[in-house]
């Protein structure tokens, strides 16, 4: 069932309104609550961390942004605590629940425990009779009334969750208490159903070139479903390149306005969860239409970029485009090439046709290499990332768990995607507003709170201080070249990284400091986000091409929304995204429950530490009742926990041995124990 088909006993929240909260007092802290399983909640403001006991958190639930009061002296502990007095932004919408009937009173009990509050259903909701729930049955649920310290919440059901045993349940409350679209209305369906390749149309378009003959390829993971940026490389007779980068031609089949246009941007983007994905756009566009498979005639967007020798960008010419892949490549097999031609230069082949793809992507490769020097010289900064995923079988039951690392084939593809999002962002600036990708500097205090830690590891030199603490990109990457390959890699490229303002959508462009770049904007994955279909339209506005230009009164009026909405459900994606792939992990890390693993400690809290396998890469937690039965003191700015008498100390980046004490598959939960005298 579509969104627009449902049905809602009570007036929804206006868009962008937060009924339940109250106008900011003076006076106060603000900060965001985050509540544990037991009710507890603690808030990371700018003046320090605070802890709120359940008794403290009154109408608030997990998530919210509130304003607190400090308590003096609370138990005397060096963690300062503070209450909640008011919520100023809420978090949650929609939630999963188990619904729950005692005579005429109907309960809705939410499934993640961090909420702390039930909600009621109004006596005159029609909503359990519209989709037949019983007692027992799980369900999703929308807040109409939020808590108060005089009366209840209420809530009203969405829909009924199939109440299938182990993590896909699990799966089904993360899509739930995320309020995320899983199903297209038939009207956007049936739309897309009448969308179809015109060949003959497209070629009588003025302004699109049929490249069909030259050599492009695709690039992805062995488990992408959609296709949409293909790359081509030629050998200039001056010594250059012509780099080619050819993007899905989304808005060809989607105007502004449309059913599809409108259900997309109001998804804004795809969900990539553990077991499924949920689309952005219907699959004939997604898996169809706009995917570049093999073979296949598709309408592209191209950026040709000529690059000199050293690959500085000499040219850019971006145009609307007819091409055909040739072939489709995965991550892995380009690595085994580059690989394979490192070991032997002279190695041919493979071929597709009588292109050698060896020397293809040994081309690529190179460029990519000058291409990071060149950004470096200018200031980006290259963190170091890894990335947890759960393979699962037909079944959608977890196989292994692998850590998906940046290689030179993600690299060469993703500098070409850096590049070609850099020039399409130059383009556009006079037509501004826009949907640009924007990042501001880091915030000085932030910087200035990670030089202890970063000293007492020894990676911040004397000489790097003073421009560290500025903010100077020069200066963080020196810190991530002192630890590259060793151990502290991982940590301190963390550390840094929480350092960081998040990358957001302005519709003014002003600068993007980690890229260090001036201009910057996604143009690369029309499929799966909104803002890069809104650049395809506003790029294509600029060359002239009729039916996509917008009025400056409308472009004033839909950018600032498009932006806000797409960066909110950026980060909602993320999250999503992210309980899912726990969930799994710990359906996955079952098995090893009462075995022993070395991990890293990666996070120091009041309540305990973070630690990360160093076999799997996922993250459990070592709660501080299980570290000493004795007092222990939490140090907030060395991020260590002691005993009283500093004989036992936990701190970040510390190598210990703990055990897999218990897992909890429906909230996405492992539990550690420490090995007792075994320190890594």
């Amino acid at each position: 069932m579509g969104r627009s088909k449902k049905q809602h006993y009570y007036q929804k929240k206006p868009h962008g309104s937060h009924a339940g909260t109250r106008a900011k007092p003076h006076g106060l802290i603000t900060g965001i609550l985050r509540v544990n399983s037991r009710g507890a909640g603690m808030v990371e403001t700018p003046e320090g961390t605070f802890v709120v006991s359940p008794n403290r958190i009154y109408e608030a639930m997990n998530g919210d942004t509130v304003q607190l009061r400090v308590l003096p002296g609370a138990h005397g502990e060096e963690q300062p605590h503070a209450a909640v007095t008011h919520v100023l932004d809420r978090a949650t919408e929609t939630f999963a629940a188990r619904y729950e009937q005692a005579g005429s009173l109907r309960v809705l009990v939410a499934l993640d425990d961090r909420l702390c509050h039930d909600f009621l259903i109004a006596d005159d909701d029609r909503s359990p009779l519209v989709y037949d729930v019983e007692h027992g049955s799980f369900v999703s649920a929308r807040i109409l009334v939020y808590p108060t310290h005089k009366a209840p919440g209420i809530a009203t059901i969405e829909r009924k969750i199939n109440a299938e045993e182990g993590p896909i349940m699990a799966i089904e409350t993360v899509i739930a208490s995320h309020d995320l679209a899983t199903d297209f209305a038939q009207d956007v369906l049936t739309e897309a159903e009448s969308l179809k390749l015109d060949l003959t149309q497209a070629l009588a378009e003025p302004l699109r070139r049929d490249i069909r003959d030259r050599f492009l390829v695709t690039v992805d993971p062995d488990d992408a479903r959609d296709f949409d940026d293909a790359v081509s490389l030629e050998v200039r007779k001056d010594g250059g390149w012509l780099l080619g980068v050819h993007i899905a031609d989304v808005s060809a089949y989607v105007p502004w306005g449309s059913k599809i246009d409108l259900a997309a941007r109001s998804r804004a983007t795809s969900v990539y969860l553990a077991d499924r994905v949920l689309p952005m756009l219907p699959e004939k566009l997604s898996c169809d239409l706009c995917s570049l498979v093999p073979n296949e005639d598709r309408l592209a967007m191209t950026v040709d970029l000529e690059l000199d020798e050293q690959a500085r960008v000499k040219t850019c010419e971006c145009y609307p485009s007819i091409i055909r892949s040739h072939g489709r490549m995965r991550y892995g097999e380009v690595d085994a090439l580059l690989e394979e031609r490192a070991q032997n230069s002279a190695a041919r082949g493979p071929f597709i046709g009588n292109v050698d793809l060896g020397a293809f992507f040994a081309g690529l490769n190179h460029v990519s290499k000058l291409r990071q020097r060149l950004r470096n010289e200018r200031g980006a900064i290259e963190f170091v990332t890894s990335e947890m995923r759960v393979l699962l079988d037909d079944q959608k039951n977890p196989l292994d768990i692998v850590q998906r690392k940046s290689t030179q084939a993600t690299q060469l593809i993703e500098e070409a995607m850096l590049m070609a999002n850099e020039a399409v962002a130059r383009r556009l600036l006079p037509t501004s507003p826009c949907a640009f990708r924007v990042h501001e500097p880091p915030h000085a205090d932030t910087l200035q709170g990670s030089m202890p830690l970063l000293i007492e590891l020894g990676v911040l030199p004397k000489e790097l201080r003073p421009r560290f603490a500025l903010g100077d990109p020069h200066a963080i990457q020196g810190v991530l070249d002192l630890v590259k390959d060793s151990p502290l890699e991982d940590l301190v490229s963390n550390i840094l990284l929480r350092c960081m303002t998040r990358a957001v959508y302005e519709p003014l462009n002003a600068g993007h400091y980690g890229l260090g770049a001036e201009a910057y904007c996604h143009f690369t994955s029309p499929i799966r986000r909104y803002p890069d279909l809104v650049v395809h339209r506003c790029l294509k506005a600029l060359m002239g091409v009729a039916g996509y230009k917008l009025t400056p009164e409308e472009k004033a009026e839909l950018m600032p929304t498009i932006c806000a909405h797409s960066s909110k459900m950026e980060r909602t994606a993320a999250a999503a995204s992210l309980e899912s792939q726990n969930i799994m992990a710990a359906e996955y890390m079952q098995q090893y429950i009462g075995k022993s693993f070395a991990g890293t400690v990666v996070s120091v809290q009041p309540f305990g530490l973070f630690v990360r396998l160093d076999d799997f890469g996922v993250e459990g937690m070592l709660h501080m009742r299980d570290l000493s039965d004795g007092w222990l003191k939490h140090d907030a700015e060395r991020h260590e926990i002691s005993d009283a008498k500093g004989e036992h100390v936990w701190r970040l980046g510390q190598h210990i041995a703990v055990t897999v004490r218990s897992c909890d598959t429906f909230h996405g939960r492992i539990d550690l124990s420490l090995v007792q005298n075994a320190r890594m």
